[in-house]
Formats: C-alpha cells, sequence, structure tokens
C-alpha cells in the first residue's frame, strides 16, 4: 500500500485492489469511519499529492504477477485527472523598453499579453483582481504584477525583515527545473518591494531563507489606493545556473497572499494563484501548483 497524510487527513491507496480508505484522524484517531464516499474533494486531492510524491522519488508501482500489468498510479485508479499546466508566453523586447519604477506604464507592457485569470484555491468566492504581464530580452525577465486591494497590509515592526514580509500583502514567484529532486526557488515580493527568497524541496518542510544577488534581481514597487503594482527583473543567467531555464521554458507558480483585517482586528490570510492547485490545505509548495513560461522568438 501507499499513504499520505496531510492535515487532518490520511489517504490509503491499496495497490493489490487499487481501493482507497479515507480518515479525518484529527475526529477519527482510530480510523474507523472510512469518508471514501462521503468527502470526494479530500480524497481526489491526497490522491493526486500521493501520486506527484511516488513519482517526485522515483517510486516504481508493483506489478500483477498473473498478467505483468503495472498497477495503476493512485489518481489514475481513481480516475481524477492532475490539473492542466498552462502556459504564458513572453515576447522579446529590447532592454530601453523597459523602465523600472513601479509605475507599469512602460511600452514592454502594451506588447504584454494580460494574465488575469487568478482564483481563490481554497474559498468559494470570488478573489480581487489580479494581473501579470512579463517580456524578456537577451539578458533579463521582466514581470508586473498590478493588483486591487482596498487595504494594503504592509507592517513594519515584525521582528525582521522577513518577518515583515511575510506578514504583509504581497505577490509570489516560484521557479522549479522539471527534476523534481533539484530546489526551487521561492520570491515573495510585498507592495513595499521587500521580499523573501528562499530554497527549498519539495515534500520537505523546512524553508530554507536564501538572498538571490542583488546583480540578479530588481524590484520597484508603488502604493495607490486601487492596490499596488509590483515590477521586477531577473536575470535570465541566474535562473540558468539555478537549472530553472531550460529550452527557452521556465516552470513557474504565479500567486499571491491577500491579507485583511477580521472582525476582531486580527489578520487573516488568503491565499490566490494561477492554477487551482489540488490540495487539501493551502499550500503552494507542490508541483502541481506551477504553470509554465515560455520565451517566443
Amino acid at each position: 500500500m501507499s499513504a499520505i497524510r496531510k492535515g487532518d487527513y490520511k489517504l490509503i491507496y491499496y495497490h493489490a485492489s487499487q481501493e482507497f480508505e479515507l480518515f479525518n484522524i484529527a475526529n477519527d484517531i482510530g480510523e474507523s469511519n472510512d469518508l471514501v464516499d462521503k468527502e470526494p474533494r479530500p480524497l481526489g486531492m491526497l490522491a493526486i499529492e500521493l501520486e506527484n510524491y511516488l513519482k517526485s522519488v522515483d517510486a516504481q508501482m508493483p506489478s500483477y504477477k498473473s498478467t505483468g500489468k503495472i498497477v495503476p498510479w493512485p489518481a489514475e485508479a481513481l480516475g481524477v485527472r492532475l490539473p492542466e499546466q498552462k502556459t504564458y508566453h513572453l515576447q522579446k523586447v529590447t532592454s530601453k523598453d523597459v523602465t523600472l519604477d513601479g509605475v507599469g506604464k512602460d511600452r514592454a507592457w502594451e506588447k504584454a499579453s494580460n494574465l488575469k485569470d487568478f482564483n481563490y484555491t481554497w474559498k468559494d468566492v470570488d478573489a480581487p483582481a489580479t494581473s501579470f504581464k512579463a517580456v524578456y530580452d537577451t539578458e533579463n525577465l521582466y514581470f508586473i504584477y498590478d493588483v486591487t486591494d482596498s487595504k494594503v497590509i504592509a507592517p513594519m515592526d515584525l521582528g525582521d525583515k522577513d518577518a515583515n514580509v511575510l506578514g504583509s500583502d504581497r505577490v509570489e514567484l516560484f521557479f522549479r527545473s522539471a527534476n523534481l529532486e533539484h530546489d526551487y526557488v521561492a520570491l515573495e515580493i510585498d507592495s513595499k518591494g521587500r521580499n523573501f527568497d528562499s530554497k527549498n524541496q519539495f515534500y520537505h518542510p523546512v524553508i530554507k531563507s536564501w538572498d538571490y544577488s542583488l546583480q540578479d534581481i530588481d524590484i520597484a514597487t508603488s502604493i495607490s489606493q486601487k492596490g499596488y503594482i509590483v515590477e521586477g527583473r531577473i536575470s535570465l543567467q541566474s535562473l540558468e545556473e539555478l537549472g530553472l531555464l531550460e529550452n527557452n521554458e521556465i516552470i513557474t507558480g504565479l500567486y499571491r497572499g491577500e491579507y485583511v483585517l477580521n472582525e476582531q482586528g486580527k489578520v487573516d490570510v488568503s491565499w490566490i494563484s494561477w492554477i487551482d492547485v489540488p490540495s487539501t490545505n493551502p499550500d503552494f509548495h507542490i508541483p502541481c501548483s506551477f504553470g509554465k513560461l515560455v520565451l517566443g522568438d
């Protein structure tokens, strides 16, 4: 069998019979109440996550001795489709077309496709508008987030630089290799242009703070009554050296953290994503939360 635990849920996949058991172990520590027929959403999401993990470690599914047929992967056995990997195509520009000032009025952005397909993945309500554009030249990838936010939260006194960013409204870009054993890079940037960079490994919960070289990244931002804008530059050479730019493609996650003050005066966060992430709990640190940026001619 194979099994996965995520949050309150535990899923077991029995190879020989291709059957599943699903338990909410927070409420059912003895695993006596099988929820397979009662909670289809966590069932499907955990099957996808289990399959992604098994493939990431190059696990080999067993085969039936009588037929030699390979046992299906968990999501395959359940009949659940993996999320479609979305693609965004970048136009090539010249460096004089781009000025990072946080205003977003450069000619380059007029040439770029406007990606607006962002949604709350774990909430059944419409997310505030989020726009992403990207272009590139011979040396750099340029991007811009233009987000609607009626109340921008950006604390200054949470203890240190990283805590301030992680407690703020922010946009995020994650980059990963096709090889899931390689580190992936996460860039999290708030409305004041502060960024928290990290290098991570899939299915390892420790987030490792890491600073992108100042020669390889620039950020400019602005805040208005409408919301905030984040413009950025990332050198293509740095992406290549990190193994994140291959065959003119960058496997990329595009996200946004939306912070709001609740009735008690405390800050709540909701997560917005380009991809409808198949996870039972808010989690962008999984391979299927990524799409693909493609550099054109």
